[in-house]
């Protein structure tokens, strides 16, 4: 298997994948090699670097950093979910709090779907530049997600945003808190982290996948 991350390694500057590396990953399919995408983006905003892999076999998807996994064909977008591992509820309302405590804006991924409590300008700012990144739709909420905790719709992922200068701060204040019960990552940009499920990484989403496919 040959697995690629996207963000700084697949996508180039306009975060797309150029024609040449994509019939490169071609003629690494007609080698025998499984293709597979490995990041920490949602679902969403993997589906068109998949149509643009066109691979005529269903793509592995390793996705939110592991925490979902599937197969999804290139022409249709069809998918296999594989597995889902979602935050627990307690490390869900820590990550809320510790937000809501210190003016973070919180992005919570259920299924396909990403919802934002993003009521303050500041925060509309940087969750435009999330989608600006990303492409994803976001959808925004007004209760602080209380209607999709009560429904037992966990997410695979929170992530954190904040403005670059709080960046240690919010690090801090994850690792401190949540560091010894759940997964806490800092990605490649400095306005937003990462909590996930306590066992899950991107390391073991690509385990899970290769037994998944055995």
């Amino acid at each position: 298997m040959v697995a690629l991350d996207l963000d700084g390694t697949l996508l180039d500057s306009n975060h797309r994948i150029a024609a040449i590396q994509a019939e490169y990953l071609q003629s690494l399919h007609e080698r025998g090699f499984a293709v597979c995408i490995a990041t920490g983006r949602a679902a969403p905003s993997v589906y068109e670097h998949v149509r643009a892999l066109n691979l005529p076999d269903p793509i592995p998807v390793v996705c939110s950093n592991g925490a979902r996994g599937f197969t999804m064909d290139s022409k249709t977008l069809q998918k296999q979910e594989l597995f889902y591992t979602p935050v627990p509820l307690d490390i869900v309302l820590k990550t809320l709090e510790i937000a809501k405590q210190h003016d973070f804006a919180v992005q919570y991924y259920h299924d396909d779907a990403i919802y934002v409590n993003s009521s303050e300008p500041h925060h509309r700012r940087i969750v435009q530049k999330y989608h600006e990144l990303t492409g994803s739709p976001i959808q925004p909420v007004m209760d602080n997600f209380e209607s999709l905790i009560r429904q037992d719709h966990l997410p695979s992922k929170l992530l954190v945003l904040f403005d670059e200068s709080r960046l240690d701060e919010a690090s801090q204040l994850y690792t401190s808190q949540l560091s010894t019960e759940a997964t806490v990552v800092m990605g490649a940009f400095d306005w937003f982290l990462e909590v996930l499920h306590p066992q899950v990484t991107k390391g073991h989403g690509l385990e899970r996948m290769c037994q998944e496919l055995a």
